[in-house]
């Protein structure tokens, strides 16, 4: 067969046309994250704006708060910005947004000494959180290093608050160094300093001083991650409340609540993952029947599945390795913590799942393999033998 000049410019005319079409893909891609990082840069800007209208009478207060300000954007710079990047750039919206949300801790529902319960962020990769247990106040600290995560982990009862002011203080080690950290809350926001020696079994912790803001409300990942802290981060002789949790509703002969054991809380803490991996399992089976017509996605999505399963067992042999070895006999509340370490990847992983279940709305250039919901809708409409 004798090929043409024709024939033999198709090949160059088909790269050309995907490279025209690309270009128009990921420049729609590239506007929408630009148009979304002036969006984040405009309302920063405004809150700014906003505090130091609000505060402007306050002269101490407002040089702490430019303090930290600049502190933010010395942060932000050490994410530079391709500017011709759609990730690089919505990475830094993602950034501005945090840390409008600083802003807003104190324009918006301010923490105060008689309110203090919810979620802190520093804007800087930390997190605080304040819980209300049985009457007292308690806090739980996640201190983020960058070359190491999340490393920095505290917990415990706080002081009454006096004055705006609360403190803790804990004994981190045998030899009886006693470190403290100080709560003082001015105009809504939470300043935490500290002193003495805070440590872990592994070395010095990171430093638990910080700046930060009331973003939410507790939201039930936020009760687990404080309760947590409060079993395997608080000081030497610490006793988490949740040692005498009662379970609503559970009452002995004369009406009084029972106490919860070890041993309850361990099967209720299996229960709740057994409910989520249950609905795991039917969102998977469900897409498996949806998209029971592309052969070739079943193939990599069974595999996809197969990988995730052998990530989240790794992820938990790395956390406590005797599961696998039984090297060693876990304590009674390492078990009840296994089930509770499971549910966070197992959320993530229906978030995940959920893109194919539910589908993604049309226009998304990185919908790949998961339909529209419209489609979806009209696939479950069909008998199950004709989709």
């Amino acid at each position: 067969m004798i090929r043409t000049e024709s024939s033999k410019m198709q090949p160059l005319i088909h790269l050309c046309l995907f490279l025209a079409l690309a270009g128009i893909c990921f420049g729609d891609a590239l506007r929408k994250a630009r148009q979304g990082l002036a969006g984040a840069k405009q309302q920063y800007e405004e809150r700014w704006k906003a505090v130091q209208e609000r505060f402007n009478n306050d002269g101490d207060f407002m040089v702490l708060v430019k303090r930290e300000k600049k502190r933010r954007d010395h942060f932000l710079s050490y994410f530079p910005i391709d500017p011709n990047n759609a990730t690089s750039v919505e990475k830094q919206a993602i950034l501005m947004r945090d840390n409008s949300k600083w802003l807003n801790g104190m324009l918006v529902n301010p923490a105060t000494p008689s309110d203090p319960a919810g979620v802190y962020w520093e804007g800087l990769g930390n997190s605080l959180r304040i819980e209300k247990i049985g009457g007292k106040y308690y806090f739980a600290i996640r201190k983020y290093d960058s070359s190491h995560g999340h490393q920095g982990k505290v917990a415990g009862v706080l002081d009454e608050w006096k004055e705006g002011r609360s403190v803790f203080r804990g004994d981190f080690s045998s030899e009886g160094n006693t470190g403290t950290i100080q709560f003082e809350l001015r105009n809504g926001l939470l300043i935490t300093t500290t002193s003495g020696s805070i440590k872990s079994i592994g070395g010095q912790r990171a430093s638990f001083a910080g700046v930060y803001s009331r973003v939410s409300a507790l939201k039930k990942r936020d009760h687990r991650l404080i309760k947590e802290g409060l079993q395997s981060d608080g000081p030497l002789g610490f006793e988490s409340p949740f040692k005498n949790l009662t379970q609503p509703g559970a009452h002995d002969s004369s009406g009084k609540e029972q106490a919860l054991s070890q041993r309850d809380m361990t099967i209720n803490a299996i229960k709740s993952y057994q409910e989520l991996d249950a609905a795991l399992q039917r969102i998977y089976e469900e897409i498996l029947v949806l998209y029971s017509d592309d052969e070739e996605f079943l193939v990599f999505f069974k595999r996809s599945q197969q990988a995730w399963i052998k990530y989240r067992d790794a992820h938990i042999n790395a956390i406590w390795p005797a599961i696998e070895t039984e090297s060693r006999i876990l304590g009674t509340a390492e078990r009840m913590s296994i089930p509770m370490e499971l549910e966070e990847p197992t959320r993530q992983r229906i978030a995940v799942l959920l893109t194919w279940r539910e589908g993604i709305e049309e226009g998304y250039v990185g919908s790949g393999t998961r339909m529209t919901p419209e489609s979806i809708k009209k696939r479950e409409q069909l008998p199950q033998d004709k989709r």
